[in-house]
């Protein structure tokens, strides 16, 4: 399967390729879960960070920060290096760095449309 892009929802801009996101069914159970609930956020692994990220990252020296759209400046997460908070449900340790779902663009899976008449 091919990486397709995550967009800024504001500008468009290609923030970077959804390979990128970790599959939350790997740390937690989705559906018991809503610390990963991907309606409302996503991950990135911390193995695949983008460049972009890894530097504002970097720049506040690996603790908290906003991340924003490198074009337009709009919010579109955060990441917490200092917290290591666990999810809701206590299973595991939430991924530093998160996405809000409403800020950016997914691909959508067109599997999901095959089945519908």
């Amino acid at each position: 399967m091919s990486s397709k892009p995550i967009k800024c929802h504001k500008c468009r801009n290609i923030l970077f390729q959804d390979s990128c996101i970790i599959d939350s069914s790997l740390t937690c159970n989705p559906e018991q879960c809503e610390s990963y609930n991907i309606k409302r956020f996503m991950y990135i692994s911390e193995d695949k960070v983008p460049e972009w990220i890894k530097q504002k990252i970097e720049e506040e020296q690996w603790t908290k920060g906003k991340i924003h759209c490198e074009k337009c400046n709009n919010r579109i997460g955060s990441f917490d290096y200092i917290s290591g908070r666990k999810c809701e449900c206590g299973t595991s340790v939430v991924p530093p760095i998160h996405l809000v779902t409403s800020q950016i663009d997914r691909p959508i899976l067109l599997s999901n449309f095959n089945n519908v008449k």
